[in-house]
């Protein structure tokens, strides 16, 4: 019985490693990666399995082609605890070539498809709050609460192969890292490992030119992180780079 739950646990894990996100990561648009899902938590296997219906498989990983439907008179995000969709929102209206302002880019754009912006994270696990350990995960993935250390070490190297494989791939004209917390692992798994001197720090910001392709480290997208300030400074460097949404 023991190996049946090892081996549904790592079952469980493979499925939320090789799901990436959500959005159009095609088109050599914006990729945005955070660092991990926030407000809920997996509670069952039928929230894992989640993860394989409508899902776009690609190159080995699987990612929804979009994230929160159109309805009429009702907000997308109204259900999202954090400001996520708010903060990308206002960075990519400041690229559209069609849809200046930001909360109607967020209502009727962000994360749909065609809009070549998308939304990946380092690691697969959600969690409510960064100090979250959630206990079923021990049941549901073999990722013990008391040793969570080991999972951002070392369970999650099959996964940063899968990402840096398909960003390399799609090659999208930039990619924001946010999050500052994670900022060695981000450089580590895209390759920028060693390359700080570099970088032009802005207000917080980094930024690399690596191989033709734009790279910003910026902080956590919610309160307190993020402003406004900071948000145009990206926006700016992106123009440099010429990159550009429908």
């Amino acid at each position: 019985m023991k190996n049946g739950k090892q081996d549904a646990a790592a079952v469980n894990f493979e499925i939320v490693s090789r799901y990436l996100g959500w959005g159009d990561p095609n088109n050599h648009g914006l990729w945005c990666v955070g660092i991990e899902e926030g407000s809920y938590t997996y509670e069952s296997a039928e929230d894992i399995r989640m993860r394989l219906r409508e899902v776009v498989t690609d190159s080995g990983i699987t990612y929804h082609p979009s994230s929160e439907p159109v309805v009429q008179d009702h907000s997308r995000f109204s259900d999202w605890a954090g400001d996520i969709p708010t903060w990308v929102a206002k960075i990519a209206s400041g690229l559209s070539k069609t849809c200046a302002d930001w909360r109607q880019y967020r209502e009727t754009r962000l994360w749909l498809a065609g809009s070549h912006v998308f939304n990946a994270n380092l690691y697969p696990l959600p969690k409510q709050r960064i100090e979250t350990k959630p206990a079923q995960y021990a049941r549901l993935f073999g990722v013990d609460s008391g040793d969570f250390g080991s999972y951002y070490r070392d369970r999650c190297n099959s996964r940063h192969q899968l990402l840096r494989s398909y960003w390399q791939a799609k090659e999208p004209g930039a990619t924001i890292c946010f999050g500052k917390r994670e900022w060695p692992k981000f450089r580590e798994v895209f390759g920028i490992a060693g390359t700080l001197s570099g970088a032009t720090r802005d207000g917080g910001i980094e930024r690399y030119e690596i191989m033709g392709r734009g790279f910003i480290l910026a902080p956590f997208f919610g309160r307190g992180a993020m402003t406004d300030e900071r948000a145009r400074a990206i926006v700016r460097i992106l123009r440099e780079w010429n990159v550009t949404l429908p």
